[in-house]
């Protein structure tokens, strides 16, 4: 008999779980409410502690009722027993710069939990562990940590956080609906890690679980390390003959050359925009599709001249080369005399 879900079946599941919950909490959003999901609608409670066990890679915990969990409270060591059921996380993942991995590790445990209804037999307390790279792990440690349930997990999480109907809609959003391209194992180029960050930001998880998700669906296209070097490293690339800029000020070193010819490539292939003077429309500069921060622009028409942030101002060219409508301007009441 099989106790343990296929990569289908929990794709397939967590999807059904995440529709039923928008269909009973309404929400547009692409980043799922994993906490909400756990408190409103599974009725889980979720604490936040110090956790110190001795295994110093346990950040999450789904309590059986019997286990205890050893935590710190006031400068104090102590093991506590939680309710059984109750979703234990290392109160570190507040901090917003962990904002990713706290919303993974709700979603781990969560996914044990449903495992746990569906599979009562695995109904014992689990931890949800994060590899350390630089840590020697001896083999019962490593066995835990690779373990075929945990495995069972991250897939059932990722379902949850990225559900297939929603992981469409944000491909469309914030990566064109475009694949993405990996070379090799793991390499891809500036323009897609930067697709790959901001479609991550906008689903709320880590770059490293939205690479795997996209793998895990097919989002992705695979190329040769070959395929890469064969795009990257062109004739010409070290050389500054066809960069203009007068050399009497210093030459260019291979590398800076090879950088130049580089973001010129990336430029070539990436969609324009214009940045148009907020006061009398002309334009004021072209910018890639990636361009944002803030920069200081003097309009040559009216003189215009003030620090804008390039994600607000701007008209993006579609694929007809047209300008796509600009965000709407609010209308100026008219003054009555």
């Amino acid at each position: 008999m099989n106790v343990w879900l296929t990569n289908t079946e929990s794709d397939e599941l967590g999807e059904a779980y995440i529709r039923d919950y928008y269909d009973k909490f309404p929400s547009n959003s692409l980043c799922v409410d994993i906490e909400g999901f756990a408190k409103d609608y599974l009725k889980l409670d979720i604490v936040y502690e110090s956790i110190v066990e001795d295994d110093k890679d346990k950040i999450g915990f789904l309590a059986d009722g019997v286990e205890p969990l050893k935590i710190s409270r006031n400068g104090k060591k102590e093991s506590v027993v939680f309710k059984k059921n109750t979703i234990v996380i290392d109160e570190f993942l507040l901090n917003e710069s962990e904002s990713g991995r706290k919303r993974f590790t709700i979603a781990h445990e969560v996914a044990h939990y449903l495992l746990r209804m569906k599979f009562p037999a695995n109904n014992v307390a689990q931890y949800h562990r994060e590899f350390d790279s630089e840590k020697k792990y001896s083999g019962p440690e490593l066995g835990n940590l690779l373990s075929f349930s945990e495995n069972r997990a991250d897939r059932l999480a990722a379902a949850l956080l990225m559900p297939h109907f929603n992981m469409k809609k944000a491909l469309d959003k914030y990566a064109g609906g475009e694949h993405f391209t990996i070379y090799g194992s793991s390499l891809m180029s500036t323009e897609d890690r930067f697709r790959l960050k901001v479609m991550a930001d906008g689903v709320g998880v880590s770059c490293t679980a939205m690479e795997i998700r996209l793998n895990e669906m097919g989002l992705v296209d695979k190329k040769t390390m070959a395929d890469y070097i064969a795009q990257d490293y062109q004739d010409g690339d070290f050389s500054d003959e066809d960069i203009p800029y007068d050399r009497r000020y210093g030459e260019l070193t291979p590398e800076q050359a090879y950088l130049i010819h580089r973001s010129r490539r990336e430029a070539e292939r990436m969609e324009k925009r214009e940045v148009k003077c907020p006061a009398c429309g002309f334009r004021m500069t072209e910018a890639g599709s990636d361009s944002r921060g803030h920069t200081t622009l003097k309009c040559q028409k009216c003189k215009f001249q003030e620090p804008l942030n390039l994600a607000y101002f701007r008209t993006m060219k579609n694929a007809k080369g047209t300008p796509d409508a600009e965000i709407p301007k609010p209308k100026r009441k008219r003054q009555s005399r």
